[in-house]
């Protein structure tokens, strides 16, 4: 980047913004959370491609609160100041490397089912969709019965909600059993260090970056993403995919 602030500030300026133009709070740790993620694929050959997020500062947030870009707002939430404000409409004519122009797309709320619904469109649009997403609770399989769209959802083997990986797998299947129409979903049975974001990356065009998996308990952003990058990760992902194993739905027996 070649402005006066760094590509990690105006990353972060930019998702304060969306969150708070969606009307839900963000806190500083939310935002240290954000700015810390590491992208999957940052020790592959693909990594030109991404956005860097190695932190240049222990807190992002205590950094932009320093130089009056960001402020408490009377939710208690960080917000934008004018400052802060005229820095990333300073920034957003530069080129990034991996997010589309104005990128963030909408804030998921857990308690609002129309952000949801939304989601659901969104994907709904697109063609042969992959969803990547490590930590996919159980339930949030019924998010996607039914949905075209998407045709394949690849799940790691690692332990979530007090489960180890093994009844975690049990309990995928069980579900799927019950379910009507699904995506082919596949069980990764080895955790991976670089099977990390939630990414929904459709065979061309756009894909989306979700903050957090369907179903969480915070809030979190889902950023549009460029088809070059879309098309790069999405190559990453589909080595991934065959390492895995299919998941077999569990069929209850007749009575």
């Amino acid at each position: 980047m070649n402005g006066f602030a760094d590509e990690h500030a105006v990353r972060c300026l930019a998702y304060v913004a969306a969150v708070t133009r969606a009307g839900a709070h963000l806190t500083s740790t939310q935002l240290d959370r954000f700015n810390n993620q590491a992208p999957p694929v940052r020790r592959s050959p693909l990594m030109p491609l991404l956005l860097s997020t190695v932190p240049p500062r222990s807190s992002m947030a205590g950094y932009l609160l320093q130089m009056d870009w960001v402020a408490p707002g009377s939710s208690g939430g960080l917000v934008l100041t004018d400052l802060g404000a005229a820095v990333l409409t300073a920034h957003t004519t530069e080129a990034d490397e991996g997010v589309a122009s104005d990128a963030f797309e909408l804030v998921i709320r857990p308690d609002v089912p129309l952000d949801y619904a939304r989601l659901y469109e969104r994907i709904s649009g697109f063609t042969g969709a992959l969803l990547v997403d490590a930590y996919l609770a159980t339930e949030a399989l019924h998010f996607f019965e039914g949905m075209v769209a998407l045709e394949r959802i690849l799940i790691a083997g690692r332990g979530v909600g007090g489960k180890d990986w093994k009844a975690r797998r049990k309990d995928l299947e069980n579900t799927l059993g019950l379910m009507g129409a699904h995506p082919d979903v596949r069980f990764l049975p080895h955790p991976r260090k670089d099977l990390h974001d939630r990414y929904v990356l459709p065979s061309n065009g756009e894909g989306l970056l979700l903050g957090g998996s369907i179903g969480g308990r915070q809030p979190s952003a889902v950023v549009r993403l460029t088809p070059q990058f879309t098309s790069s990760i999405r190559e990453y992902h589909e080595g991934i995919w065959e390492e895995s194993e299919p998941l077999k739905p569990t069929v209850a027996p007749a009575n």
